[in-house]
């Protein structure tokens, strides 16, 4: 038959009794302790996954501002060339004018100056003439004098091609 030994029954219901205070005063709450450094675990996971996400997007958010601005940059750009090359056309049409005034006024005052000086060799031409006519009218004329007249007339008018008038 079996033999119980009541030391060891006392050890069992010790032993039980001992299992049963570790159970609810320490194996339960380290194991809520534990559940709950779990959850603050995922939840900090989660959190930095989220923020990771939200780093992301604004990543991509800051990164369509650059570009846009850049674009806007760009177009500044382009429009400030613009404005200078046409700043600079109407500066070359401005001097342009204004070379052609100073050509127009050179050329202006080169035909006056052309009118008066051809005015006073016209002036001379008629002088001559007239003292070539009063020279014929006093000597008499031959063919031979008429020759060395001429040629004494054209010797003093030189080189002037009144012709272009």
């Amino acid at each position: 038959m079996l033999d119980i030994n009541i030391n060891l029954l006392w050890q069992f219901i010790n032993f039980f009794i001992v299992l049963y205070v570790l159970n609810r005063f320490l194996f339960t709450p380290v194991g809520q302790v534990l559940k709950k450094r779990q959850l603050d675990i995922e939840l900090l996971y989660k959190k930095i996954e989220e923020d990771r996400e939200a780093a992301e997007n604004l990543k991509k958010a800051h990164d369509e501002k650059i570009k846009k601005i850049q674009l806007e940059i760009d177009e500044i750009k382009r429009n400030e060339i613009k404005a200078a090359q046409r700043q600079r056309e109407e500066i070359l049409e401005e001097a342009r004018r204004e070379a052609q005034l100073i050509i127009d006024k050179g050329i202006a005052k080169i035909e006056i100056e052309t009118k008066k000086e051809l005015d006073k060799l016209q002036d001379y031409l008629s002088d001559l003439s007239i003292q070539i006519a009063s020279k014929i009218l006093k000597q008499e004329i031959d063919v031979n004098r008429h020759k060395t007249m001429i040629g004494d007339f054209i010797q003093k008018v030189g080189d002037i091609e009144w012709q272009k008038r």
